[in-house]
């Protein structure tokens, strides 16, 4: 990338507490873009931890280690096809405005995002007017595992493999999987089970 570019989209910083623990830091994916100039995490509150962080006022200062890791793409220009759940949301939305808005390049992008309820779902307002905006670049699935709603994107239920598998086109797909271990476990398995083969599956 450029030599101004500080993190890669995809990539995770650790942020420390040092009255909990010098050398425990808790990993967050970066969910901004490298073109929009800042780091930002987005965090839920459910732990010591995050609480900790959403707690902090503008001007606080936060411990945190430079950004780093894997989660990537080494393409350029292959369809990339991106299954979420809850807040594993936020290297997505790293590699969403990156890809679509910068890059605007062909490669398609396909998002599957499932959460427990439709109050749940971050970033819904941005992927929508995206999706209305680069309508044949960029595509988002919503399902809803505790709420019954249905609408143009949006269905009840877990993600049912076969909506993903859909989207291998021409096999030149790249997936990344990223939500809670067991989220991530699962899909990484099914894609096995449907035919992508494993170097083209990518999990956070």
């Amino acid at each position: 990338g450029d030599n101004n570019q500080i993190y890669i989209p995809g990539q995770v910083i650790t942020i420390y507490f040092q009255d909990l623990d010098k050398n425990k830091g808790r990993e967050y994916s970066v969910s901004s873009a490298p073109s929009e100039g800042c780091v930002s995490i987005t965090v839920r509150r459910v732990g010591i931890f995050s609480e900790l962080i959403t707690n902090k006022k503008v001007g606080d200062v936060l411990l945190g280690s430079s950004p780093y890791g894997y989660f990537y793409s080494e393409s350029v220009d292959c369809d990339m096809v991106f299954v979420a759940g809850g807040i594993g949301i936020a290297p997505f939305r790293s590699m969403i405005v990156e890809n679509v808005i910068r890059l605007n390049p062909k490669r398609k992008i396909n998002l599957f995002y499932s959460n427990k309820n439709l109050k749940d779902i971050v970033f819904k307002e941005e992927f929508d007017s995206l999706m209305t905006e680069y309508q044949n670049i960029f595509n988002v699935h919503y399902y809803l595992t505790k709420e019954n709603f249905v609408g143009e994107n949006i269905k009840s239920g877990r993600i049912p493999v076969k909506d993903i598998l859909e989207k291998n086109n021409s096999n030149k797909a790249e997936f990344f999987i990223c939500g809670s271990m067991d989220f991530v476990r699962s899909y990484h398995n099914l894609l096995c089970l449907g035919g992508i083969p494993e170097s083209s599956i990518f999990t956070e």
